[in-house]
């Protein structure tokens, strides 16, 4: 027998404790009743977003916006009546079911029209056949749909397909400033959609987030030479745009809030540093990040609870390849050039596959509101602190025909001064993070997807970020 009782409130609770109690019971959902548990209507987050968007105050009694003609189901009911009941309860509510996949949770009245239990439906648009699910649903924290914000890019299409696989609801915002190859395979999905657009215009934004639970937010202008080359738009996409996309999420209370910050922040460090180490900035890049996390925590409430990943640098294959990382460079290099080049070579840097990276977000996404609160979380793994010459060596060690070439650094101007080690202590004692994945990993399966032809012209500009013409 269900906990039903832990859903249960009364119709003069305030949205905003509502919205909390749904975040944490991971049904989705919550039941109005009196005191003799008598079923009154039903609120969902979907009941609570529209009335925002409708004016509705959010500290008002959720009386003023529940159902109060939900579908029930009277106990001791057959498997078909039910089945009939929703089909013609779908029906009838059409116009108002707009998700791709439908999610009812459906209560169980006696004679007296008290709960007694509750019963799980789910249905595809393009499958009315109907599953019947007699337990809690899989995800514990409640999210079903999310919304990831550059879902198109290098980790962003791998979290997609991650999520589409879990079963869970993808809607991916993105610009496709380097096309759509890496997410078009994914369009006939059911459970798959894309808003081509920018995230810095607001009603683009808004759009995006009708009818999500979560939102993961990867949009920005990556790394110190695309940052530099491009400063107004950097600024507007990675501060300003983050600070409107929060406060709207705030606003209508999507409070799953994951944002892509980057190890760049901690610029030139001599220790290992954690979440709680001072931060160096060298770049506008590392700049726009550290004020976009003041700016999202500082909505941190009772209810909105923003994560913040700072990244490592990433490496490994992807739907959207890039070749502007440097063990992706390097390996690029060793099986085209049998060559590299390295300048200076001791700055160190915190290394992780980009595969890896997306099981972090799930992880985080799949965490119960009631286990997590507004926190950073340094995203890697300790075994993967490396110099740039440590790399060198692995490359070498994997591709051994490979020429190592080594520079100083003040023989050169395009050294990068940023060196700085990591620890993950944190992530790997609090979501139980490790890395599947390693350098040499990397540099085996880029190698032979070059020589089998995968990325077909290595120089096209879809693979670099920043290109200097």
């Amino acid at each position: 027998m269900k906990n039903i009782e832990q859903l249960f409130i009364r119709k003069n609770a305030a949205a905003k404790s509502i919205m909390k109690k749904i975040d944490t019971n991971g049904w989705g959902i919550v039941f109005v009743v009196d005191n003799n548990n008598v079923l009154k209507g039903v609120v969902t987050p979907g009941d609570i977003r529209r009335a925002l968007n409708n004016g509705f105050d959010i500290n008002a009694p959720v009386a003023e916006i529940m159902n109060k003609s939900p579908l029930t189901v009277k106990k001791g009911q057959s498997k078909i009546k039910i089945t009939q009941n929703v089909l013609k309860y779908i029906e009838e509510h059409e116009e108002k079911i707009s998700e791709q996949i439908l999610y009812l949770q459906i209560p169980v009245i006696n004679e007296k029209k008290q709960i007694v239990d509750i019963l799980s439906y789910s249905q595809t648009k393009n499958n009315i056949s109907l599953n019947f699910q007699p337990e809690t649903p899989n995800v514990d924290s409640g999210i079903r749909r999310v919304l990831i914000i550059g879902g198109a890019g290098y980790l962003g299409s791998i979290i997609s397909r991650l999520l589409l696989k879990k079963g869970y609801i993808v809607r991916v915002l993105d610009v496709l400033k380097f096309g759509d190859t890496s997410i078009s395979d994914l369009y006939n999905d059911p459970n798959f959609e894309l808003i081509k657009g920018d995230v810095r215009n607001i009603q683009t934004m808004h759009e995006s987030l009708e009818n999500v639970d979560s939102v993961i937010h990867l949009a920005a202008i990556v790394g110190d030479p695309a940052s530099t080359k491009y400063p107004q738009e950097t600024i507007a996409t990675n501060y300003l745009a983050t600070m409107t996309l929060a406060l709207a999420c705030k606003y209508y209370q999507i409070n799953k809030f994951i944002f892509a910050s980057t190890c760049s922040v901690y610029g030139v460090g001599s220790k290992r540093l954690d979440e709680s180490s001072d931060l160096n900035p060298v770049s506008l890049y590392a700049r726009t990040k550290i004020e976009s996390e003041k700016a999202i925590l500082s909505l941190a409430d009772e209810n909105f609870k923003p994560i913040i990943m700072r990244m490592s640098t990433l490496y490994g294959y992807s739907p959207r390849m890039r070749f502007d990382l440097v063990v992706n460079i390097f390996a690029k290099m060793a099986t085209t050039k049998k060559q590299i080049s390295i300048f200076g070579g001791d700055q160190w840097r915190p290394l992780l596959h980009v595969a890896d990276a997306a099981q972090a977000y799930v992880s985080v996404l799949e965490k119960s509101f009631e286990n997590i609160d507004n926190t950073i979380f340094n995203v890697g793994t300790n075994q993967q602190n490396f110099t740039i010459k440590q790399i060198g060596d692995v490359v070498k060690k994997v591709l051994p025909n490979t020429k190592v070439e080594l520079h100083k650094a003040e023989n050169s101007s395009v050294t990068d001064k940023r060196t700085y080690q990591v620890s993950f202590d944190k992530i790997e004692k609090e979501l139980g993070f490790t890395a599947k994945h390693t350098i040499s990993d990397a540099i085996s399966e880029i190698n032979i997807a070059i020589k089998n032809g995968d990325f077909g012209e290595l120089e096209n500009e879809s693979y670099y970020n920043c290109v200097n013409k």
